[in-house]
Formats: C-alpha cells, structure tokens, sequence
C-alpha cells in the first residue's frame, strides 16, 4: 500500500506498537493483558488505542482429561483511525465428551454506529488413530445484517519434522 491510501498504522515512518503481557496463577489459570496503538494515517480523524484482556481456566472433568472456559475482550476508545469506539468479545469452552472433545464459542463486535455482528460456533474433535485427526463443525453468524449458518470439517494429520 501507499501512505496517500490512508488507514491506521500506514504512515510515513514507524509510529505504531503493541504491548503484550501473559500470566498464570497458581490455580493453573492463566492471562494475557495487551495494549496497542495505531499512529492515524491519511484521512484518518484519529489515531488507534486498543486494550485486550483474556483469561483462562483449565480445570479436571474427568479421570485423564480437563475441560476449560475461556474470555477475552478487546476495547477500542477510538476505533480504525475514527471517533468510534469499538468492543470485540469472545467467551468459549472446551468439554471432553467419551472421545469427543467439544468447543462452543460466542463471538461479538459491537462498533459504535454499526449494526452489532455475532458469531456461535459448536465443533466436535476426535482422534482417529495415531497423529490422524478429525473436527467438525457449525457457525451461526450475523454479520452486517446478514444471517449465514455454515458446516465444515477438517481432516488433520501431525507428523513430525526435525526442526533443529
């Protein structure tokens, strides 16, 4: 891109940084706080500023498995070089299920003055012999208004590679 393109972040020299800090507890939770700023480029009224905070919690559900619940959410007091504020928000969960490992996970982006989107996603993941594995799954989105539902699969085999 060209700087005449405008757009936070896409300035002259470097003016723009991200922060980003990750924790555990004791509890075996863990934690992520960020920060970041995105210098305004051509056209913009505003530069950046975004906060992230996440946190997750794995805990025992079974005699060898964990189950685990999650959140993060980002805040935006002025959002993609505008005056507009901005909150993106995702809660999720993972539950083991016999062999199936089971994710649920709600998404929402709310930008000051635009319709709020969403997204529900529900998968399931399983082992089918060593290294070969499988995951499938459905999204329900509201995205600008529009309604999607999508199903999907993934075949995903791991092999190793010497990575000296």
């Amino acid at each position: 891109t060209r700087e005449s393109d405008g757009g936070v972040s896409n300035t002259q020299s470097p003016e723009s940084f991200a922060l980003w800090l990750e924790g555990g507890f004791e509890s075996g939770a863990s934690y992520g706080l960020g920060a970041q700023f995105q210098s305004r480029g051509t056209g913009d009224t505003d530069d950046q500023l975004g906060f992230a905070f996440g946190l997750a919690q794995a805990f025992p559900f079974s005699e060898d498995r964990e189950a685990s619940l999650m959140f993060e959410g980002v805040y935006f007091p002025s959002f993609d070089g505008a005056a507009e504020s901005a909150f993106y928000g995702t809660v999720g969960a993972e539950v083991p299920v016999g062999p199936v490992d089971l994710t649920m996970l709600y998404s929402l982006r709310d930008i000051e003055g635009a319709p709020n989107d969403q997204a529900a996603t529900i998968s399931a993941g399983f082992g089918i012999i060593d290294d070969l594995s499988a995951e499938i799954g459905y999204v329900y989105t509201r995205d600008g208004g529009e309604y999607a539902h999508t199903v999907g699969a993934v075949l995903t085999y791991e092999f190793g590679l010497p990575m000296e």
